[in-house]
């Protein structure tokens, strides 16, 4: 296994919609996306699919040879420095890290909660005070670490709304 897939295998955060809401398909995707049962937002333009994906068990995709493209295309920060010529070693702590942190909101959450609806609720302003400073601490240290400078943060594009 390269180091890429030894990083993502270890890591699956772009697909537990810890760092996105959603993921896009292209209008040739849509009928295949729902036909291998990935949740399509109707109306939505781009045509998306909800995260967390339902076909990813623990960091692995259960689709790999028939995801959708922006699932085969997408890097995340991390990875594009790993291909950069970081070394796996000193980028897994990172990914330990931000699963622990992700751990931790997901058992502040009340049952069937994603990570989509922490930031929704933070947004909101609603929630209890747990989940907003688990929200917080995760979405701060993924966009430090894990969101790419192309998609840029989330918490700053919050307080500039």
């Amino acid at each position: 296994m390269n180091v890429e897939s030894q990083l993502c295998t270890s890591c699956g955060l772009c697909c537990t919609g810890a760092l996105h809401d959603g993921a896009k398909l292209e209008p040739d995707e849509v009928e295949p996306a729902i036909a291998v049962g990935l949740p399509v937002l109707e109306g939505t333009a781009p045509t998306l699919f909800a995260l967390p994906c339902p076909k990813l068990e623990g960091a692995t995709c259960t689709i790999y040879g028939s995801r959708p493209r922006v699932c085969a295309a997408y890097a995340c920060r991390l990875l594009e420095e790993v291909r950069g010529g970081r070394h796996l070693d000193s980028a897994l702590p990172l990914v330990a890290e931000a699963r622990r942190l992700a751990g931790e909101l997901q058992a502040a959450l009340a049952p069937g909660a994603t990570f989509p609806d922490s930031r929704t609720e933070r947004r909101a302003g609603s929630g209890s005070a747990e989940v907003l400073m688990r929200s917080f601490a995760l979405d701060h240290y993924l966009d430090r670490h894990f969101r790419n400078r192309s998609e840029g943060p989330i918490l700053s594009s919050e307080s500039a709304s």
